[in-house]
């Protein structure tokens, strides 16, 4: 036996002196590899990213920091499914120890990775997630709680608000069920109708980055959007406001992405 945690803290302190700063960026992120059975420590049929689909293997979260040139991982932890948990002999089989024996999401991981970093005085001053973070803000959130600014994907399909919305219980129409719960007074809009309806003239050209065939051109369009703060304990109806970062290649205006920042 031997403590992969103080590997890690090492590793991390090292890379952290080298390109640590405010302008760095802490990257979680997941990634699984096929493995075939099912006695190799937290191997299940899942969401497998080597693949792009369900099927039987391994999944890991890991944390990676960049100061925008260069990059190394810095943590990571294997991820458990819930028939893991629920299986005590399957768990002594394999070892696994006692403080790993309670379930955690793959945010939940993310989280205390950037709280492990940030213990160990690695410093940056952002964290990058992909759209399986951004499925709602509570992992944005919990970063931002602890003075970071966070740049999460999010699907296209997601909705979000223009202005800030306000809540009422709407008039009874005469028919059916008299309403009690309160609704929103404005229309809520998906973030790829925005990209539809935006002129050109609101998108901004910026060179990312040098690429190997040249500079690396993206057009950027920003927006004030509003989002619900889904957070247990949060009063219910509570948004946040945040900046939608769209991102399109000019050379094909239909690879978009979008973002959402606290910036």
């Amino acid at each position: 036996p031997w403590n992969s945690r103080q590997v890690f803290e090492k590793v991390a302190r090292g890379v952290g002196d080298f390109i640590g700063g405010r302008k760095s960026v802490f990257v979680a992120d997941e990634s699984g590899g096929l493995k075939a059975g099912n006695c190799s420590v937290g191997v299940a049929r899942q969401y497998i990213g080597q693949v792009g689909k369900t099927d039987n293997g391994q999944v890991g979260v890991f944390g990676a920091l960049t100061d925008g040139l260069h990059y190394a991982l810095i943590d990571a932890d294997l991820y458990l499914p819930q028939e893991w948990i629920d299986d005590k002999g399957r768990l002594d089989r394999a070892g696994v120890p006692l403080e790993y024996r309670t379930h955690r999401s793959v945010t939940t991981i993310a989280l205390e990775q950037v709280k492990h970093a940030l213990s160990r005085g690695v410093r940056f001053g952002w964290v990058a997630s992909d759209a399986s973070y951004g499925k709602n803000l509570d992992f944005s959130l919990a970063v931002a709680d602890l003075g970071l600014l966070f740049l999460t994907d999010i699907p296209g399909n997601r909705h979000v608000f223009e202005r800030k919305p306000h809540f009422k219980v709407p008039p009874y129409c005469g028919r059916g069920p008299v309403p009690v719960h309160e609704r929103p007074t404005t229309e809520s809009t998906r973030v790829d109708e925005i990209v539809k309806t935006s002129r050109q003239k609101e998108w901004k050209r910026i060179n990312v980055r040098q690429g190997t065939k040249g500079i690396v051109v993206y057009e950027y369009l920003l927006r004030r959007v509003w989002l619900p703060d889904s957070r247990e304990g949060v009063p219910e109806n509570t948004f946040r406001q945040v900046w939608l970062v769209i991102r399109r290649d000019p050379r094909d205006k239909d690879e978009v992405k979008y973002s959402v920042s606290n910036a």
